[in-house]
């Protein structure tokens, strides 16, 4: 009998799921090596790839059963992104980041971006530092982890954010080994955007938003990835390689499927259990064993405190309305017409 209702769990997930137009969960890939078949003229796998350092392709992205979510069933392995001072793509930021190649609309409708991620005491990323996470080229909404560009606080922020438009709508205490799932729900003709968010196996549950945001994508900017920018807040410098874990990535349409791979666990979970997040703000209730927190403020953290935007922080765009001119040493640059950044 047990054996029929879980089974009777898992269809009736699946029945509620959505579409898949998108599927970035490695499953057509054998190695990491596979990556270096893609190119302008050859368009082939599930990733472009291209932004990235000068080494080989294993020395910024390997993949392996071992890198994914223990409860996401339906990926075959999960992908191990690396940044080091070697990582950088016409700038000094370091960069390593893949782009879906699909000729699928993915900004059209709703739609739902999925994914999870942890981070490991080894290689972790430096807090000292601003990190942007699976970000839109036009940065209307990412996640971001680190002391970010322009706040006086100059302290490390182990905090994993939830931006939009450059504003911190939610945070959670990042700690090590505790695998975090999101949906970015994207509402691209109501130019809104929503967070769905659990930990380990537990399915998701909506977590912040609506919120408004400047919705636009041409299929081909979304970053699974990271990108660090090169100021550091305290003034502390690191050439110590950072490691970052991704998987059960796809993008889905129509109603969203909340449950994370079958539903089940394939591994432990104790761990996820017993680990104790931080909150610094009003709980928000789920059915996570962490603690999750919202934040909406109304001022953008990303921008400078008056009237001169930071170094490498955001100072122009649609939609934004904070500093637009730089401090002395950087240039207030148009990267698109929704992003522009004091280099």
């Amino acid at each position: 009998m047990l054996g029929l209702l879980s089974a009777s769990s898992f269809l009736l997930g699946l029945a509620s799921a959505g579409t898949v137009i998108w599927d970035g969960r490695f499953n057509d890939y054998s190695s990491s090596t596979d990556l270096n078949t893609w190119s302008w003229a050859n368009q082939v796998g599930s990733y472009q790839y291209y932004i990235h350092g000068t080494g080989a392709v294993t020395d910024y992205v390997n993949l392996s059963a071992d890198y994914k979510n223990p409860a996401d069933t339906t990926s075959n392995q999960g992908v191990k992104i690396t940044i080091d001072d070697t990582a950088k793509w016409n700038s000094d930021m370091w960069r390593t980041e893949l782009i879906p190649q699909t000729t699928a609309n993915l900004g059209t409708g709703t739609l739902y971006y999925h994914f999870s991620m942890k981070r490991s005491d080894t290689n972790a990323p430096n807090a000292n530092f601003e990190h942007q996470v699976n970000f839109f080229e036009s940065h209307f909404t990412e996640m971001k982890y680190g002391w970010i560009n322009g706040n006086t606080n100059t302290n490390p922020d182990n905090n994993l954010r939830w931006m939009v438009g450059g504003v911190s709508k939610w945070n959670v205490d990042w700690v090590a080994d505790v695998w975090h799932n999101f949906a970015y729900e994207i509402d691209f003709s109501g130019s809104t955007v929503t967070l769905w968010h659990s930990v380990g196996s537990d399915p998701l549950v909506k977590t912040a938003g609506p919120f408004s945001a400047s919705t636009s994508t041409n299929s081909a900017d979304w970053h699974l990835g990271v990108l660090r920018l090169p100021a550091s807040g305290s003034g502390v410098t690191s050439t110590a390689a950072e490691d970052w874990y991704y998987s059960g990535v796809y993008v889905e349409s129509g109603s969203i499927n909340t449950v994370i791979g079958s539903g089940t666990s394939s591994g432990s979970t104790t761990a996820v259990a017993s680990t104790s997040v931080k909150s610094t703000t009003t709980a928000v209730p789920t059915t996570t064993t962490i603690p999750v927190t919202t934040t909406v403020s109304t001022s953008a953290t990303a921008s400078a405190t008056g009237a001169l935007a930071a170094k490498w922080a955001q100072c122009g765009g649609v939609g934004w309305t904070g500093a637009t001119a730089c401090v002395s040493g950087s240039t207030c640059t148009k990267l698109n017409d929704y992003y522009s950044q004091c280099i």
